[in-house]
């Protein structure tokens, strides 16, 4: 370094610039190394801290690009599936990831959680593949709600399967409709009651327990509540709507919001329950 130093001394400093050796000419590429290990710095805070979430979020800020870049490929591909949605399947799989992680196995926390979010990938090309089925299937639904609908409408009351079957036959003829079809339909249906039915936030329930929660529900509910919950399960000219209902039973609007209250409650401890 001095030799260098006494070169650059004997330049004419009017006719060439000064250089300092001691500084790159070119910004620096990221240290990837650094990076590994600030990642692995903070795994390793966030698991000796108890697994805080507030400890983990820094690691999934800096975790965001290779969660977008596995992401990236799939972005407004998938029929059906909102690129919220994917965001959030491949975020959850990093998150997993990262709470799967063993450093003593050898692996790299960012290979780690690269090979995990494949995962994401496979749901995404799952939903891509069977994406013209689900249209079919979701207008399949629309006509069996509006012919149910319709009757309902028509008679005052939910249809009985056996007068829905020849309305479906003739509304959508394509279609293979039968008794059997129909009871299929509406358990479908109903296994999403507990996700719309209420007027607090839809993500309370988990919509693998829908239908166990309804198996128990009825049991738990009281004569007023049953009347209401009835409603909500077949809606026909109230739509499960609080006023309607009310108008129906001869109700005050604030007294079936009271019931509808009381049956989502004993729907969440049931929940608990269940896990």
């Amino acid at each position: 370094i001095a030799e260098l130093l006494q070169l650059v001394g004997e330049v004419d400093k009017e006719a060439a610039p000064t250089v300092n050796f001691l500084q790159p000419r070119f910004a620096p590429t990221p240290d990837l190394s650094a990076t590994k290990q600030r990642e692995n710095d903070m795994w390793q805070s966030w698991n000796d801290n108890g697994r805080q979430p507030q400890d983990l979020r820094p690691l999934l800020k800096s975790m965001r690009p290779l969660i977008q870049d596995a992401l990236g490929t799939w972005r407004g591909r998938v029929k059906f599936v909102p690129d919220e949605a994917l965001e959030a399947e491949f975020q959850g799989h990093a998150v997993k990831a990262i709470k799967s992680f063993d450093p003593s196995k050898g692996a790299q926390l960012g290979t780690w959680v690269r090979h995990n979010l494949r995962k994401g990938g496979r749901f995404a090309k799952t939903y891509q593949n069977v994406g013209r089925v689900v249209e079919k299937r979701t207008q399949v639904i629309t006509d069996f709600n509006q012919a149910k609908a319709e009757m309902a409408e028509q008679l005052g009351r939910p249809p009985q399967d056996y007068e829905l079957l020849p309305v479906l036959q003739k509304k959508r003829p394509d279609y293979s409709w039968s008794k059997d079809e129909i009871g299929r339909l509406n358990a479908e249906l109903r296994a999403d009651i507990l996700s719309s039915a209420f007027e607090s936030d839809m993500n309370k329930f988990e919509p693998s327990l829908d239908v166990e929660i309804q198996m128990y529900l009825d049991e738990e509910l009281d004569e007023n509540e049953k009347k209401v919950w009835e409603h909500i399960k077949n809606p026909g000219r109230t739509q499960g709507k609080t006023g309607l209902i009310a108008g129906r039973l001869g109700w005050t609007a604030p007294k079936v919001s009271r019931l509808r209250k009381a049956i989502e409650q004993k729907a969440l401890d049931l929940q608990r329950t269940l896990r």
